[in-house]
């Protein structure tokens, strides 16, 4: 799976394009999209230039270790357009600490992990406004529906409520197995429990 068009044009408007090399505010050398040396070939040098047909190239092959990130990282299904979200927010933050985020256990525990995008909009402690809108934009994206794409089944979305509720631990696959049924089990104890309570608080 690669990042779609939309998601390339995330990172194209967050980086912005620079064909002339520069400082960034680390005191990088950098070029394109937000290249640097540090991400591969080619090296950037002082004086450098490029078209922006070679930036795109490059930032190509850029995205190319963040596609790998994430599809080592995500243990659940993805559509084009969470794929291409979270190649864009891995893009940005780099593997490391997505790898330790809320984020990716709520989205390999089957939770909606889409509101923890907002959290992402912090430098040095302080909010920035060019963060907040990237995240919002990958948020967007990754909740956007991919038109045609398969319906999950009911079994595979019982499975990402119960684990939702973490009541079930194992791969969505609409595989209906004895991890499954201990977790639909669990769920219909609580849920008799609960309804005995709620039959003595009216009495």
């Amino acid at each position: 799976m690669q990042i779609n068009d939309a998601g390339l044009q995330i990172i194209k408007d967050s980086e912005g394009l620079r064909t002339r090399a520069y400082y960034d505010t680390g005191n990088v050398l950098t070029i394109g999209y937000g290249h640097t040396s540090a991400a591969g070939a080619p090296k950037v040098v002082k004086g450098m230039t490029i078209t922006a047909a070679e930036a795109e190239q490059i930032l190509r092959r850029d995205v190319a270790g963040a596609e790998k990130d994430v599809l080592d990282l995500v243990k659940v299904p993805l559509n084009e357009n969470q794929f291409s979200a979270l190649v864009s927010f891995v893009f940005n933050l780099g593997r490391a600490q997505v790898a330790d985020s809320t984020l990716l256990r709520k989205l390999n525990a089957g939770a909606d992990p889409a509101s923890e995008f907002d959290r992402w909009i912090y430098d040095n402690g302080k909010p920035l406004e060019g963060l907040r809108k990237r995240r919002a934009k990958e948020r967007a994206l990754f909740e956007e529906p991919v038109n045609g794409a398969p319906r999950e089944s009911a079994k595979a979305r019982l499975q990402r409520e119960l684990a939702a509720l973490g009541l079930y631990n194992l791969k969505i696959d609409g595989i209906w197995g004895n991890g499954s049924q201990g977790a639909l089990d669990k769920f219909r104890a609580h849920a008799r429990a609960i309804d005995t309570i709620l039959s003595e608080m009216e009495q």
